[in-house]
């Protein structure tokens, strides 16, 4: 929400809203195969949580 910029294969400290949610858009560079990815989100306080979901890339296509 602040419009940082990170690089790096990890992103912490993002502040959540009042509802516990989050918002990280993730752009991935020349090395980014086609294939399932695993993103995981973990608190830093209680309760600790571990959040994990599957992303798929795909693999580059025309856009015209």
């Amino acid at each position: 929400m602040n419009g940082e910029v990170v690089t790096g294969p990890e992103i912490t400290q993002v502040q959540l809203d009042n509802d516990g949610n989050a918002f990280v858009l993730a752009i991935g560079d020349e090395s980014c195969a086609p294939g399932a990815s695993l993103i995981e989100a973990d608190l830093e306080s209680k309760p600790f949580t571990t959040f994990t979901t599957n992303f798929t890339i795909e693999p580059p296509r025309p856009t015209i």
